[in-house]
């Protein structure tokens, strides 16, 4: 039931280089679908494992000319075939950041 109610959330198709940030190194991973809450991308099955973690992500939408720079916590990883996926929670995004991320999201998304 959890799964369920998680993904009830608007989301939206992407596909955006995203830059994934650690405290020791950084990796260009490709962002899959977002939400006003989170992201999905993939990176290669040998790129470092973030499971639980905070990273910080810095990307930009179709249209913007600001990239957005999130602080995420990865609360999901697996392999799949040669690919990790990734599913990232944003926190404290901030508001601008947001709502160009909802207009984004209302104007392309799909509930999943």
């Amino acid at each position: 039931m959890q799964d369920k109610e998680r993904r009830s959330v608007l989301r939206a198709p992407i596909s955006v280089p995203v830059v994934e940030q650690h405290r020791s190194d950084q990796q260009e991973v490709i962002a899959v679908n977002i939400s006003e809450h989170g992201m999905y991308y993939r990176k290669p099955v040998h790129a470092r494992s973030c499971q639980g973690e905070e990273v910080f992500l810095t990307f930009s939408l179709e249209e913007e000319t600001q990239p957005i720079k999130v602080l995420g916590w990865v609360i999901e990883e697996t392999i799949n075939e040669d690919l990790i996926d990734t599913h990232v929670d944003f926190m404290f995004l901030p508001v601008q950041d947001e709502e160009k991320i909802r207009h984004f999201v209302t104007a392309n998304g799909l509930y999943t």
